[in-house]
């Protein structure tokens, strides 16, 4: 299997971003910072608005992403459309993208970098009215692993639009 991996920078508003085929909004009434829904993770920042550094990676075993990296949790994820994910916010529109396969089942394994005190200095930042550059992102990183686990069959096409994916799992060129 070929490993795969997209980082980009993704602006956040309203504390939270979606890593999804489809977004939904979901229950936000719990205090656990993943929320798991069918096809979507939502995960809650400890930061109201700044700019994050995420990366969706596909790989054959569980990651070890090396120091201060913190694992929140590993959840089970089965493709509910055409296993097309990408991070996106409320707000600020779509980050990085990963293709999965429609008919594989995988384990999400989900670390976060700098989140544990990402709240404290923000505000610290805020404290010294660093506006801008000051304020815009390095206060938390987030790493997306994608592990596959099974099979499954493919999921119904999302309503009003068929999709054909080929055996690889990859969608048509338009």
């Amino acid at each position: 299997m070929q490993e795969l991996a997209h980082s980009g920078a993704v602006s956040i508003a309203y504390g939270h971003f979606y890593i999804a085929e489809w977004v939904e909004v979901p229950d936000f009434r719990t205090d656990d910072p993943v929320i798991v829904t069918p096809g979507q993770f939502t995960i809650i920042s400890r930061v109201q608005a700044h700019l994050i550094e995420v990366t969706l990676q596909l790989a054959a075993v569980e990651p070890a992403p090396g120091t201060g990296w913190q694992l929140l949790g590993s959840y089970p994820y089965r493709p509910t459309r055409a296993g097309l994910i990408a991070v996106t916010a409320p707000t600020t529109g779509q980050g990085p993208q990963l293709q999965l396969h429609p008919h594989t089942t995988y384990t999400a394994y989900i670390f976060t970098h700098g989140r544990a005190d990402s709240r404290e200095r923000w505000q610290a930042a805020m404290a010294r009215e660093e506006w801008g550059a000051g304020l815009d992102g390095g206060f938390e990183a987030y790493l997306v692993t994608f592990v596959p686990t099974g099979s499954q069959q493919a999921p119904p096409p999302p309503e009003g639009r068929p999709v054909a994916v080929d055996e690889e799992g990859q969608l048509p060129a338009n």
